[in-house]
């Protein structure tokens, strides 16, 4: 154990900012690249639907909503048994 701890390296200095700014620009990129997604998915939906009045998006948000939640806790289950 003594030798572990002597091998670990800490964050200090230039090298955490950096890391910050890494994982920062990262974040935001996945951010952007999935808020473009959601508005593509909006936009083939309101599309195809033909939709324009407030109730329409709202169920839209709400379906959207129900169907993530649903494949992201049902389906992985199912896959996990």
């Amino acid at each position: 154990m003594d030798a572990l701890a002597k091998n670990l390296k800490t964050n200090s200095g230039i090298g955490g900012t950096v890391d910050l700014i890494q994982f920062t620009f990262s974040v935001l990129i996945v951010l952007g690249i999935s808020m473009y997604g959601f508005v593509l998915i909006y936009n083939g939906f309101k599309t195809a639907t033909n939709f324009k009045k407030w109730h329409h998006i709202i169920l839209f948000v709400v379906l959207l909503f129900i169907f993530i939640l649903f494949h992201q806790v049902y389906i992985q289950n199912l896959l996990v048994l």
